[in-house]
């Protein structure tokens, strides 16, 4: 099959849910990029009803940012779009089986893949994945918030920080396990972010999408922001699960990035109230407007 790139149009859809590019242009290979440059991966759709990075990325293709892109950031080698979950961005649901952020755990089971759906798609994922060098996770959330920034490992954090976020959020891969963010901190060189960009169906979040994207690329190819400064870092290494008979009170969800103080009671389940544990108080992350039982209610942030 004939690899060069070929100048056509192109739209990240389900029923195309993998795109590579070099030079500007599609490239139909399924061969690895191995010359000189970075290999940038970005995610979108990993989670179903999170869209805004698959409205992200085919809006800057129909303005033409991915072809002109590498007239002037020609170090990039070859950019991979990919939409996570198919399926389940297509019947806009978080998810068809299990959560497909929580299952790259065990290597020979991602590497293998499984039955259900998401354990499918592991394969796929974690190759794309080990082989990019730079890697960019797109997110929404199910409630109102402030966009924000994960980093993998120290090695993402500079990077982090010169995105469009007002929150970097370290340390919160401890408090979690089998996301992407995880397989992709097994080669520590490899720099790996996730952006939350809002809530989803939000149209703030695809334009945060777009300029973190935008911006990404930018950090790829070595065109540094300068502005790093004003961001808000947290440590977040613990997290409050949904247990049984979790309700919040008066069904009030509460802010996302909110303060609270010690014994602040914030929700209830069958346990009896649930009350921030920290003496110097705490900040709300991410809390849920959906609570799924045995996943996060909201994580736990503290000042770095």
């Amino acid at each position: 099959m004939d690899s060069s790139p070929t100048p056509a149009r192109f739209e990240l859809t389900v029923e195309e849910p993998v795109i590579r590019l070099r030079n500007g242009a599609k490239v139909e290979t399924r061969d690895d990029c191995t010359g000189p440059g970075q290999r940038v991966l970005i995610t979108v759709g990993v989670h179903g009803n999170e869209q805004c990075g698959i409205f992200a990325v085919n809006e800057l293709v129909r303005e033409g940012f991915f072809v002109d892109i590498w007239e002037s950031h020609c170090e990039i080698a070859e950019i991979t779009l990919v939409i996570g979950n198919p399926r389940a961005v297509a019947e806009n649901i978080r998810f068809v089986d299990v959560n497909l952020n929580r299952v790259f755990l065990e290597e020979h089971k991602v590497r293998e893949g499984g039955q259900l759906y998401e354990e499918s798609l592991t394969p796929r994922l974690s190759q794309a994945i080990d082989h990019a060098t730079w890697y960019l996770d797109l997110h929404s959330t199910s409630a109102p918030t402030p966009c924000f920034c994960i980093p993998a490992g120290r090695n993402s954090i500079a990077v982090s920080e010169s995105l469009p976020v007002e929150y970097v959020l370290e340390d919160l891969l401890s408090s979690l396990e089998g996301t992407t963010l995880h397989w992709a901190a097994r080669d520590p060189q490899k720099v790996a972010v996730c952006v939350e960009c809002g809530q989803h169906q939000d149209a703030g979040s695809v334009k945060l999408a777009k300029q973190a994207i935008v911006q990404f690329l930018a950090e790829a190819a070595g065109k540094v922001n300068p502005d790093r400064a004003a961001k808000h870092v947290l440590s977040c290494s613990q997290r409050q699960e949904v247990r049984s008979g979790f309700r919040y009170p008066q069904g009030c969800v509460p802010h996302a990035f909110q303060h609270v103080t010690f014994g602040q009671v914030l929700a209830y389940d069958d346990q009896g109230p649930v009350c921030c544990p920290f003496r110097s108080g705490a900040y709300l992350i991410m809390p849920t407007a959906h609570s799924i039982l045995g996943e996060e209610a909201w994580f736990w942030g503290l000042e770095a």
